[in-house]
């Protein structure tokens, strides 16, 4: 039976590191997002097996959510995470775009984005990755205020 997937959020470009947190920056007083605008979009890469361990699952039905805090998965009730502020687009599957988003879509909460390359299979056997562009984009009428959200990748494996 194989291992668990080990999933990991890593950085677009070499050398790849993992990623504990990301900051989003728009065109306001130092680099705040204003009301009725986007930030600047992040490219990051979501691998399962990075390290190329034997043996490791595939992460099947793969979907990006976004919840209120980077610790309590499955809480969505701010209004960021409720309004969708979050927005992603898959750009590949280990560098394939065969499917790929032509659009962002927005996350949070209940509302979760398909990974809709490889049938939403992130495979395990080597390391493999999808690649994926995150957006923040504040409402017109959005109140003013530092959020902290958690976006994650969950998945179904047999392990």
């Amino acid at each position: 039976m194989a291992s668990p997937p080990v999933a990991e959020w890593r950085a677009g470009t070499t050398p790849f590191g993992v990623l504990s947190s990301l900051a989003f920056t728009g065109s306001g007083f130092n680099g705040a997002v204003p009301s009725g605008t986007n930030s600047n979009p992040q490219t990051v890469r979501i691998y399962n097996n990075f390290a190329a361990a034997a043996n490791i699952a595939d992460a099947t039905n793969a979907v990006i959510a976004v919840y209120d805090d980077t610790v309590h998965q499955g809480s969505a009730t701010s209004v960021p995470t409720t309004g969708l502020y979050v927005q992603v687009k898959v750009l590949d599957y280990s560098g394939n775009t065969t499917n790929a988003d032509s659009a962002f879509f927005g996350v949070g909460g209940g509302t979760k984005h398909a990974i809709p390359v490889n049938n939403g299979t992130i495979g395990g056997a080597v390391s493999n990755y999808v690649t994926v562009t995150i957006q923040i984009a504040i409402p017109s009428n959005a109140t003013q205020g530092a959020v902290s959200q958690g976006i994650w990748v969950e998945y179904n494996s047999v392990a």
